[in-house]
């Protein structure tokens, strides 16, 4: 068992037919014996019994359409000789040739037709095959290029939407200073043109606001109860606890219930919380130059709505300069509620607390921003 036996023309030097069937029977022995067994031969029936036997391969060197042998061995079929070619080639007259010819039996004539047919036919499917290992290369190499394409196409809309983004915050800061310069002229008019004023820049604010916040926006027909969602106005996040039947919404926002047109909320994604600190700190970088801020404002005197104003303008620049904490004075009187209630809903504001006696005690808050 595992021997090699090599044999070179195995059993050529006697009669064809006897020879077959010695080989034949020599080959059963081999295999029996679990030799691996490699033999030459130009015998045609152990051609057929080999093609025949599951547990032998044929292969046959080819040639090429020119005659000549190509020396590579295909596997699976039987050769085919070519003693009548060979020897025109080497200048055997052909009136030898011709009489041999004549004198081989049909039987072998239609045999050694069939094998070159055999032949051929396996020729033209190498070729297929090559063609298509060819095809299936190209094939693999237009699957990179698009998937290349792809990945450029993602990263060119990806530069896009974030060109578009801080083109918007660019227009929200305008916004904001608008609102804060026209809303002084606001406060020195009648107050229907400051009530207008107020509505218009309001407005114009969260019109740039849901734009900002557009790609992770959802459809208000497709929201449900349970959904997050953003109010526009607060800039702020808030869950909907269910539709009203005039078409109002009933919200949950930092533990208060609230009824909201629609037209002032819009639907966010799950987990996509997004942060006005962010929008404010990237949007307002190149709008307003540093300058060294007090980090305690002082709102005794002013009204809820100048008190509010002030509180605007004082925390966007706290929060554009990452300041930790801050603090503000507001008194103990009902100016000090609506402060207090404002910080409540604002999202810049993580936490306040009551400042230390020394501080000013409960008329004074320590805020810690967010």
């Amino acid at each position: 068992p595992d021997a090699w036996v090599i044999v070179d023309e195995i059993l050529n030097g006697t009669d064809p037919s006897q020879a077959t069937a010695l080989a034949e029977s020599l080959l059963e022995y081999f295999v029996e014996k679990g030799c691996r067994t490699f033999v030459s031969t130009h015998l045609p029936g152990l051609k057929m019994s080999a093609q025949e036997n599951p547990r032998m391969v044929n292969a046959a060197m080819g040639f090429g359409d020119d005659g000549k042998p190509t020396f590579k061995l295909t596997k699976g079929m039987p050769g085919v000789s070519y003693p009548l070619d060979i020897a025109r080639r080497i200048g055997v007259p052909e009136e030898v040739i011709e009489s041999a010819r004549k004198r081989m039996s049909s039987a072998e004539d239609k045999y050694q037709l069939a094998l070159t047919g055999l032949q051929v036919k396996a020729q033209n499917l190498n070729e297929e095959i090559a063609g298509y290992e060819k095809r299936n290369k190209e094939m693999a190499g237009l699957k990179e290029k698009m998937e290349q394409c792809m990945k450029e196409a993602e990263e060119k809309k990806a530069e896009f939407d974030k060109e578009k983004n801080k083109k918007l915050k660019k227009e929200l800061v305008q916004a904001r200073s608008e609102i804060f310069s026209m809303i002084q002229k606001a406060r020195e008019g009648a107050m229907k043109e400051k009530a207008e004023a107020g509505s218009r820049l309001k407005e114009m604010e969260n019109r740039l606001t849901a734009k900002i916040k557009e790609p992770n926006s959802v459809p208000m027909e497709n929201l449900k109860e349970g959904d997050p969602v953003w109010i526009i106005p607060f800039d702020r996040e808030a869950r909907l606890l269910k539709f009203d039947a005039d078409g109002k919404l009933e919200l949950l926002c930092g533990g208060i219930r609230m009824m909201l047109s629609t037209k002032d909320v819009m639907g966010i994604k799950k987990r996509k919380k997004i942060g006005a600190r962010a929008t404010v700190r990237s949007a307002m970088l190149n709008a307003q130059t540093e300058e060294k801020i007090s980090s305690e404002l002082s709102l005794l005197g002013l009204t809820g709505e100048e008190a509010a104003s002030r509180l605007d303008k004082f925390l966007d620049q706290h929060i554009l300069v990452e300041t930790e904490s801050v603090k503000i004075i507001h008194g103990k009187g009902v100016l000090k509620e609506k402060v207090l209630g404002y910080m409540e809903q604002s999202s810049y504001v993580k936490s306040f607390t009551s400042a230390l006696p020394s501080q000013g005690g409960e008329g004074a808050s320590v805020v810690i921003l967010q």
